[in-house]
């Protein structure tokens, strides 16, 4: 069987462990930090549904082709080096960073389209993003069996402090009257 073969075979036991934690993790941290910070910034609901949906395809778009490349470019530096180094089907590990981008990114953003007003919106899409970074730390801790509340606390820290920068962006906008014009 080649290494390519191989990559395709086995995804679950963790060789694409890096993909799908780096893809989902950034797909729902961009995603809530986004929306945190739009919502603060834009009263009309509808524009932060379209802005949100097109950051998240953007950005799903954006992690799949930039770690099809990095992949890529590893593998040729190793065989420049004729170094013998087990990688990843670039093709493969983008389309998995991309696809699990958008299924972390797209969760918080649902209740921007269920619910009215923006307020109550914004609070259930940041218990969404909670409950989908626990899901990811739960899926870390599975891979290894190490320190399940620590992998999920991490991730759910990680993706707050995101929310809080987001928050922190879309008030400075308020603060120097950009948000009026849009």
């Amino acid at each position: 069987m080649s290494d390519e073969e191989k990559s395709v075979a086995k995804p679950i036991r963790g060789e694409f462990l890096r993909e799908i934690v780096f893809g989902a993790n950034d797909g729902v941290v961009t995603s809530i930090g986004f929306l945190v910070g739009i919502a603060g910034a834009v009263s009309d609901q509808t524009i932060v549904v379209i802005a949100g949906a097109l950051t998240i395809i953007a950005g799903g778009a954006s992690m799949a082709l930039g770690n099809y490349l990095a992949v890529k470019s590893q593998r040729e530096f190793y065989e420049s080096k004729e170094e013998a180094h087990s990688e990843n089907n670039p093709i493969i590990s983008g389309v998995i960073i991309g696809a699990f981008y958008l299924l972390g990114g797209f969760p918080p953003l649902l209740p921007f389209i269920l619910f009215r007003p923006a307020t109550r919106a914004l609070i259930m899409s940041i218990i969404v993003a909670i409950i989908v970074m626990g899901l990811i730390g739960f899926m870390r801790w599975t891979l290894n069996r190490r320190n399940l509340g620590g992998k999920i606390g991490e991730t759910i820290i990680v993706g707050i402090i995101a929310a809080g920068i987001g928050f922190l962006a879309g008030e400075v906008l308020n603060y120097l009257g950009l948000s009026a014009a849009i």
